[in-house]
């Protein structure tokens, strides 16, 4: 059995291994799982399965049921079933499913529910923790510039990972949410960090940089990951201090100062609209669960939002206006100022 803790706040046992979950592997014994995960086939004649539209079945003891098979396409045996998630949630997929399934997205989709259960979230954002302990969201739309400012700022020695691409909040807590880094064209990233293969595909991916992304199919089988810890320092969980956005260059203008209200604001259209943790990107087996259980109330489709809101309600705030390469360093001029 492998048993995971994403920091007390959701716990999950698996009879099969997880390894985008790795970095919260533990061995504790006194564990109370949120979640198991098992592998079972299904008996196809079940009676007491209502067919939903075209391939999911509703169950009378609170499980839905995704047959792929149903739409004739794709894996004729694949199927999953998630039951009682608002409580000690089951998932149970078959061989067919772990093997051609989207595991990890329907995993991740029930962690983020359970976070939301317990007023914490993930967020689509970089985050960084200093010598002094004081931790630093940077925000900012895909390949605006995330990975490759906390990557810098990690690998100077002045501060520690706490994740180039997603972190977890709860209450004025950040939280680590540790996993591979992914390097596409445009990230700034230290050769010497990087072994030889490594090397070559930064190479290829900086000629890449200069063509449109929809002129290169293949763009994505080229995207290299680096595991965090070959690079930098884990960060431990620590309270936030200051929060920026990346912004398009300006002239004449490298960063400035906002208010909390407009953090909030732009931190929620961020998340909302491209975030690890927003309702749109759950797993649609999870999303068709949370309508047909009748002891979900609506409001926790608000909880995502909310609970950004309140953790940046009070919070020193900036914009970062200059141009990619100079992200960093402008982290740097603020935390200087603001001391």
């Amino acid at each position: 059995m492998y048993r995971y803790s994403i920091h007390d706040i959701v716990q999950i046992e698996s009879v099969f291994e997880l390894p985008f979950l790795s970095y919260f592997s533990t061995k504790d014994s006194l564990f109370s799982s949120d979640l198991q995960i098992e592998t079972q086939e299904f008996d196809r004649k079940k009676s007491t399965i209502g067919e939903v539209g075209d391939r999911y079945m509703w169950d009378e003891d609170n499980g839905l049921h995704v047959n792929w098979g149903k739409i004739g396409r794709g894996w004729p045996n694949a199927r999953a079933e998630i039951e009682d998630l608002p409580d000690q949630a089951e998932l149970r997929i078959n061989q067919e499913f772990k093997r051609w399934g989207d595991v990890e997205n329907l995993v991740l989709s029930i962690i983020v529910y359970k976070m939301w259960c317990k007023n914490a979230t993930m967020i689509h954002a970089a985050g960084v923790v200093d010598q002094n302990n004081q931790g630093t969201v940077i925000h900012g739309f895909s390949n605006m510039g995330k990975s490759s400012t906390s990557i810098d700022l990690c690998t100077s020695n002045e501060y520690d990972l706490l994740g180039d691409d997603t972190v977890i909040i709860q209450n004025n807590r950040i939280y680590p949410f540790a996993r591979k880094i992914g390097v596409s064209p445009g990230t700034i990233i230290p050769s010497s960090k990087l072994n030889t293969r490594q090397k070559i595909q930064n190479t290829i991916h900086g000629v890449l940089e200069q063509f449109p992304i929809e002129a290169i199919p293949f763009l994505p089988a080229l995207r290299m990951e680096i595991d965090p810890s070959d690079i930098t320092t884990i960060a431990n969980p620590t309270s936030l201090k200051y929060v920026v956005f990346l912004e398009p260059e300006r002239k004449g203008e490298n960063f400035s100062r906002i208010s909390s209200n407009e953090a909030q604001r732009r931190a929620a259209m961020h998340s909302y609209f491209d975030g690890d943790g927003a309702t749109g990107k759950l797993h649609h087996l999870i999303q068709k669960y949370i309508y047909f259980d009748e002891r979900i109330r609506s409001d926790i489709l608000d909880k995502h939002r909310q609970i950004i809101l309140d953790f940046f309600e009070k919070c020193n705030a900036y914009e970062i206006t200059s141009s990619k390469t100079m992200y960093s360093n402008n982290v740097r001029k603020i935390v200087e100022i603001d001391e």
